[in-house]
């Protein structure tokens, strides 16, 4: 992506690889193509900058970092990304014109529902929104629905992942707290409008540790592990194993022990097959490498022996910072500090393409 540390986030479809820069640019890659073309540079409603979200106080706009998250939908064919107060989201099967949603404040953490047609928005001040996306020919509408309930207002979203099984979105913040909220639908407003009222509940509440941000969040395929990582001077990696009967977060132990050098990870949003009681976990080192592991579910009774590390893959020459699995689980891109964007094969742990 050019010079190091540039890189803001990625994300993979089964077809497609897209990163964000800290400039607010967005590339695209076709992996199905030939992997040594130039990426494409997605075009945004307006540029990233032209339009400013108005700070209260100039102290307020030194304090904020711009990000530039990105994500795919479920089946590849919609990508969002987001830069200040404003969303853009692609329709890639029917060309590469964004459509637009403003939103009521910046922008700080996005992610897709199952259903591949909403996007959870979380914001610099602690509130969500919920956009809905409807096909009209060839284009897209978008349609915002502010969310109520949220608890942890005047804290700012820093990552947002849904649960693939249930309607359980986690939420991390800046101050290094966690929660799931469960993620309603109901009627109406009393107003007597039609339109659908959305809302977040609360469920269960943890801390990562310490008191740095939540940079990160990740479901595994069954949506009983919840894998965090926080950033600044504590930065680490934990799993929380999610105990529905108790609505409580519990430390995942075994899995733990097997990620203190790691400061990025990732689960494989793919369950194990036939009765098989694994999961694939991908997490980054500070040296670079990426490491692949298969690891027991919750649920199995396996013992920690089972533990394997499938992979260990070099490329990197600085810290990796993002990691994302493709939707079929056969493609993991690594994103470093070093400015470069990895695409490796989880067939056999080949170099597919980098940056």
């Amino acid at each position: 992506l050019g010079k190091p540390s540039q890189i803001c986030q990625c994300a993979c479809s089964s077809k497609r690889l897209a990163a964000s820069s800290i400039d607010g640019s967005v590339l695209l890659w076709d992996l199905l193509g030939d992997l040594n073309q130039k990426p494409v540079p997605l075009p945004w409603a307006f540029p990233p900058g032209e339009r400013r979200f108005a700070f209260e106080t100039e102290e307020d706009e030194e304090l904020y970092t711009p990000v530039t998250p990105v994500a795919f939908n479920r089946d590849g064919s919609f990508l969002a990304s987001a830069r200040d107060n404003f969303i853009n989201v692609w329709f890639l099967e029917r060309g590469c014109y964004p459509s637009l949603s403003l939103q009521s404040h910046l922008v700080t953490a996005i992610s897709w529902l199952e259903n591949g047609k909403h996007l959870l928005v979380g914001h610099y001040d602690g509130s969500f929104a919920l956009v809905e996306v409807h096909v009209v020919g060839d284009s897209l509408t978008l349609e915002m629905h502010d969310l109520r309930n949220c608890e942890k207002l005047k804290v700012a979203v820093t990552c947002i992942a849904a649960s693939p099984k249930k309607r359980i979105i986690a939420v991390g913040y800046e101050d290094g707290t966690l929660f799931a909220f469960e993620l309603q639908a109901g009627g109406g407003s009393d107003s007597g409008e039609t339109q659908t009222d959305y809302r977040l509940s609360s469920i269960i509440s943890a801390r990562h540790g310490g008191h740095d941000p939540v940079v990160s969040i990740s479901w595994d395929a069954s949506g009983s592990a919840l894998l965090s990582s926080s950033s600044g001077s504590s930065r680490r990696l934990k799993v929380f194993q999610v105990l529905a009967e108790e609505s409580e977060l519990s430390d995942f132990t075994v899995i733990n022990d097997k990620l203190r050098s790691a400061v990025a990870g990732k689960w494989c949003p793919i369950p194990g097959v036939r009765g098989c009681p694994y999961m694939l976990l991908a997490t980054g080192e500070r040296d670079g490498s990426v490491k692949v592991w298969r690891l027991p579910q919750p649920e199995s009774e396996k013992a920690a022996s089972t533990d394997l590390l499938i992979y260990n893959l070099v490329r990197h020459t600085s810290a990796v910072s993002q990691l994302c699995f493709s939707s079929d689980g056969l493609v993991l891109c690594s994103g470093s500090n070093d400015g470069t964007v990895c695409a490796w094969s989880i067939h056999d742990g080949t170099l597919m393409t980098t940056t």
